[in-house]
């Protein structure tokens, strides 16, 4: 699960208005992803859309586990799909020719015509699924596919009803949030597209397409620092993929903020910290290798500069190096001593990130058994997304609470009241 979010402190947003039009094309799926439905009772199948000359992922189709040989035509090479297809389409009707009230073969057969393009005549199954149900029991995946080719003729009115249809019935049915999600995005309703984001990510944290949309999202609200961030995010998830190469990972520093960091370091050129301030602006806006550079140029100054390797410790998270990340957080401690529940909370943050999530919540309590209350708020807001994890609801609100007895904003507790509001949204208490 992702959780304790990287996250660039301070915040600072650098404001841009772009005007997006979509324009869906659809093309072969180009990439994949893991861990879509918890349950695995679907097989996910990916696509792109081509929206603003680049290309994006789009609407998710789910692809019932059941139906072997339908997800087969995603897995393997085949040299002919549109005869495999046929044939398939052959066999089932065949089949229904025997027991023609069949609701699993006419499912089948519906979602075989939407593999074929045939969108007319898998159109007219699955409304008769749709009508049948009051007698043979609701059938979210007609609900689904409907508004899979209400997608394809661009009527996004009608995804919203299909797709919310289907997260009525199944609240926990992840790529259901998700093509809600999109559906809004389509229709420039970005609050309730945020909504369903939040809500794809609370069932599948490992969603690469909601955290690309929500970045997309704060693209056009002009968040620009904020999507790179959420840009990022989607790439880290899906590594080996091309769909996310157009989308910025760095976001351009404000010239003005540099400058004025830049003057002080001119005239202040030995006091480490003015190399670091500027490092940190440069975490902040994804610009890794200049804020290494100049975090190494405050240690040849003060080696034992502790901030300094803090920030290297963040350099290495961001790139996905968490042994080395976690080696320069220790460092923090062979020179600022006094920082234990601060290091521990960083190396706890870090190991969440590794997905080390017992080692991570044994050096936590460790730091909030030993530190300030004002040093492990930090500590808290993570541990309780730690439990959240273990669907322990009871300690994540408990470790909430102590966040806000401590009385600090922090981009972190919130985020945890967030997660605990969503979990409880789609969990119950």
């Amino acid at each position: 699960m992702v959780i304790g979010k990287i996250r660039h402190y301070p915040k600072i947003m650098a404001h841009c208005l772009l005007l997006i039009l979509p324009a869906l094309i659809f093309t072969q799926p180009v990439f994949s992803q893991q861990g879509i439905n918890p349950a695995n009772l679907y097989f996910p199948v990916y696509k792109t859309v081509l929206y603003e000359n680049k290309i994006i992922p789009t609407f998710v189709q789910d692809v019932p586990v059941g139906f072997s040989d339908i997800i087969a035509l995603h897995q393997e090479k085949i040299q002919d799909p549109i005869n495999e297809i046929n044939s398939l389409v052959k066999d089932a009707e065949k089949a229904l020719s025997i027991t023609p009230q069949n609701d699993t073969l006419l499912l089948k057969l519906a979602i075989l015509y939407y593999e074929r393009k045939d969108l007319g005549k898998a159109e007219k199954i699955f409304e008769n699924l749709v009508n049948r149900s009051a007698k043979h029991g609701v059938d979210e995946n007609s609900f689904f596919y409907l508004g899979l080719i209400a997608a394809e003729r661009k009527a996004y009115k009608e995804c919203k009803y299909y797709f919310g249809e289907v997260v009525r019935m199944d609240n926990k049915r992840a790529n259901a949030h998700l093509n809600l999600g999109i559906t809004y995005f389509y229709l420039n309703d970005y609050k309730r597209a945020a909504d369903s984001f939040e809500s794809a990510l609370a069932i599948n944290p490992k969603d690469a397409i909601a955290y690309f949309f929500t970045g997309l999202i704060k693209h056009k609200r002009g968040e620009e620092n904020g999507a790179v961030w959420d840009f990022r995010w989607a790439k880290k998830l899906q590594p080996g993929s091309s769909v996310f190469n157009d989308w910025p990972v760095s976001s351009a520093v404000p010239a003005k903020e540099l400058k004025k960091l830049q003057d002080r370091l001119n005239k202040y050129p030995h006091d480490p910290g003015n190399y670091y301030k500027i490092g940190w602006l440069y975490v902040n806006y994804g610009e890794l290798d200049k804020a290494e550079s100049y975090f190494r140029q405050a240690l040849d100054i003060n080696p034992r500069h502790g901030n300094s390797f803090f920030g290297l410790s963040e350099v290495y998270l961001y790139r996905g190096d968490f042994d080395k990340a976690e080696s320069y957080a220790f460092k923090i401690l062979e020179y600022e001593p006094d920082l234990r529940a601060f290091t521990y909370g960083v190396v706890g943050r870090i190991r969440v990130h590794k997905e080390d999530y017992n080692g991570a919540e044994k050096i936590l309590k460790e730091a909030i058994a030993i530190g300030d209350p004002r040093d492990t708020f930090y500590s808290h807001a993570l541990l309780g997304q730690i439990y959240l994890e273990e669907n322990k609801l009871k300690e994540a609100k408990e470790e909430l609470e102590e966040c806000r007895r401590i009385g600090i904003k922090h981009p972190e507790v919130a985020e945890l009241a967030m997660k605990v509001a969503r979990y409880e949204r789609i969990y119950g208490n």
